[in-house]
């Protein structure tokens, strides 16, 4: 009797550890599949407009997918504000701009989408301090893929070019 628990544990033990090698088999399907190093996801230039405490501000930057396969940027956060989303500027039927909460941003594979002033941004609502030009600022962004990828972004003072 003895022996055959002992071999009923090993027999068990085994078969953990066999199913933990084979859930790092490389039988993953197209959806399944892990970003591969050299291949990445960057984050390019990102900056934020400069706020005062209290206020409203967005961050901006470019999404380079640079590998085989979608990601999606499904969340933000950040230390700097009570509220940080994912946002977009929209124009209505009456030709109203106005800007809304997203859920999230797909990433085409070896694509870039830019989040810039009047599109797609980080949106950063009711600042905890004063963000001042010429200081650096941390934000997380969350891919379904490449998980959390922490930027520091610049916080500078610039313009979108004018539209007349």
């Amino acid at each position: 009797m003895k022996k055959y628990c002992i071999c009923l544990i090993v027999l068990v033990l085994a078969l953990f550890f066999v199913q933990g090698c084979n859930e790092n088999s490389s039988d993953k399907n197209e959806n399944d599949q892990d970003i591969a190093e050299g291949d990445n996801l960057a984050v390019l230039n990102p900056w934020i407009r400069p706020a005062a405490q209290g206020m409203n501000t967005a961050a901006f930057f470019t999404l380079e997918n640079n590998t085989g396969v979608s990601d999606t940027l499904y969340d933000v956060s950040s230390e700097l504000a009570v509220l940080t989303q994912i946002h977009e500027t929209f124009t209505d039927e009456d030709n109203r701009m106005g800007m809304r909460h997203i859920d999230f941003v797909e990433i085409p594979p070896h694509s870039k989408i830019e989040f810039k002033p009047g599109g797609k941004h980080v949106m950063f609502m009711r600042l905890k301090n004063d963000l001042k030009a010429g200081k650096t600022a941390e934000v997380t962004l969350r891919f379904r893929k490449a998980g959390n990828v922490n930027i520091k972004a610049d916080v500078k003072d610039l313009m979108p070019p004018n539209k007349l």
